[in-house]
């Protein structure tokens, strides 16, 4: 489903309520369903979704103890486990990432992976564990519920053999600040409503920092580097001029197939952001979005 706007009427987000928890029952069926939390918005209005959808007592509700994890995160997710009354499990898995990071990097040098415990290798690695978490519930005959949103699907501001890989994505089809919205009628909490989105795997996580990033690249970071200071202040204004509604509006201008000058009057960014995101959509459509690879078995 397109929407056709950002900000939907009661009416219309009443009515798509309906419509996501009908999907949730009709797909799940008679399977019980395993949802990650991260204490951000995606993943509360997912599990708040599922428990209305379901009941309490076919959702497995995770968390994924990791070390920089931010303590408002965890409160998040206890404060969303007492509101739904659903099972919480807690793995604690400490510095395991970056361990594992070190084996790679001893085992392929000349990748050049960085171990760091703040390195996008190690983070990306946090990530990645999760689908581990998955893979081992799925087995037991648990679906994966997917909290992705469409913003991050079309900005490629996902891993695609991490967060991006469920059986159930009931969110997907909906921008950040749609599911905002959502969120509201839900009930979710205003301290996760207001927090800015980001994955919560290192201290002070910031989702659009990283996003400015990629803008000024024009593409996602696939290798950290050094960042000259006229580069970095560059991307600090990136940053200061942008928000998730800012965001959506340019991406739905790019849906409609809107001019870029048009794109920039809707979103109220300027024509070269435009342009930048533009070429980021295009590098992201080519690459990440071949999440699940090309087969003959499919021609």
């Amino acid at each position: 489903m397109t929407m056709s706007n950002l900000i939907l009427s009661k009416s219309a987000l009443d009515a798509e309520l309906e419509r996501i928890l009908h999907f949730i029952k009709t797909e799940v069926g008679e399977f019980k369903v395993v949802l990650g939390l991260s204490g951000g918005l995606d993943s509360d209005v997912t599990a708040r979704l599922c428990q209305r959808a379901l009941g309490s007592e076919k959702l497995k509700c995770f968390t994924v103890l990791q070390e920089d994890f931010e303590s408002k995160y965890i409160q998040n997710i206890h404060n969303l486990k007492d509101d739904l009354g659903v099972q919480l499990i807690e793995i604690p898995f400490g510095p395991f990432p970056q361990k594992l990071v070190s084996i790679l990097s001893e085992s392929d040098p000349e990748m050049g992976f960085i171990t760091e415990p703040n390195s996008l290798d190690v983070t990306r690695g946090k990530n990645a564990i999760r689908t581990f978490i998955y893979a081992v519930y799925a087995e037991r005959g648990h679906l994966v519920m997917g909290t992705a949103n469409k913003t991050e699907l079309e900005l490629g501001y996902f891993l695609p053999l991490g967060d991006h890989i469920a059986h159930i994505c009931p969110i997907m089809h909906l921008y950040k600040s749609q599911v905002r919205q959502l969120a509201e009628l839900l009930g979710t909490r205003p301290e996760v409503i207001s927090q800015a989105p980001a994955a919560g795997l290192r201290m002070g996580d910031d989702d659009l920092i990283g996003l400015s990033f990629w803008i000024y690249d024009g593409a996602p970071i696939q290798v950290e580097r050094v960042r000259d200071p006229a580069s970095i202040d560059e991307i600090r204004k990136i940053y200061n001029q942008l928000s998730y509604f800012a965001l959506d509006q340019a991406l739905l201008g790019m849906e409609r197939g809107w001019a870029p000058i048009q794109i920039a009057e809707a979103s109220k960014l300027p024509v070269l952001i435009i342009e930048k995101l533009i070429r980021l959509t295009k590098e992201v459509h080519s690459y990440k979005r071949r999440a699940f690879g090309a087969s003959l078995a499919n021609d």
